[in-house]
């Protein structure tokens, strides 16, 4: 259960779209890059004509800007009912996952689980299969669920509070803004106390990803959830 190769097309405000693959079953996680620029070099185009579907988690531009592009790329999309209607993407390759409701694709039971965000129907998600089990979790206010048995995680750790506070004091940003964005996503220090909830017993290895460029500290980050967990952590980019 060790080999799962993580690939970021985009990992940050600007857009986010990441490669996962087992070496059997491939998938995309959120569509908001262009594959025709952001797959070069990253992963090849074997790798890319190989993936068997793509989960959206909500319909921000950041993460589902790229949908139809997914879809040239012949890829199966699925999202929630609510974020397709945002996009109003439609067609054969189009599909409603709904919360708490698995289904089955490539050899993984995937399940969509309702998150905490400024979207209509945000959600995110859980792949269980025998050669790894892992969570993608992004953009989210809050981080409630007790996944067990988990191999490797994928979690969003988009700021940290003393850093945009300052930032809101000094006027670098703006204090509407700043509110926004807590309210909205994962902090490092929310992020650590969830995987410190969780049995890490079985994971491998664990990716921060969705990192506000100018609210967060990528050296910071890796080492506060590695002394918190123990385990292996590397910041998505």
């Amino acid at each position: 259960m060790d080999k799962l190769t993580v690939v970021p097309l985009g990992a940050d405000s600007k857009g986010n779209c990441i490669y996962v693959s087992d070496g059997t079953s491939s998938f995309l996680l959120d569509a908001g890059v262009s594959l025709k620029n952001k797959s070069k070099g990253k992963i090849s185009k074997t790798q890319l004509a190989g993936v068997d579907a793509c989960f959206i988690t909500h319909e921000h531009c950041d993460h589902a800007s790229h949908i139809q592009d997914v879809l040239n790329h012949t890829i199966d999309v699925y999202a929630t009912k609510g974020t397709l209607d945002a996009v109003n993407a439609t067609g054969y390759r189009v599909n409603v996952i709904s919360a708490e409701r698995p289904i089955s694709v490539a050899g993984y039971k995937i399940t969509a689980f309702e998150s905490y965000h400024d979207a209509e129907e945000p959600c995110i998600y859980l792949f269980e299969g025998d050669s790894a089990r892992f969570c993608y979790v992004v953009d989210t206010a809050k981080a409630v669920w007790n996944f067990k048995g988990l191999t490797h995680i994928i979690v969003e750790a988009n700021y940290d509070t003393e850093i945009i506070d300052k930032r809101i004091a000094s006027g670098d940003i703006n204090a509407k803004l700043g509110r926004r964005i807590k309210f909205a996503h994962l902090s490092i220090d929310k992020t650590v106390n969830w995987l410190k909830s969780l049995d890490l017993s079985s994971v491998r290895k664990i990716y921060l990803t969705h990192l506000s460029d100018d609210n967060s500290d990528i050296t910071a980050f890796e080492e506060k959830v590695m002394r918190a967990t123990g385990i292996e952590t590397v910041v998505l980019t």
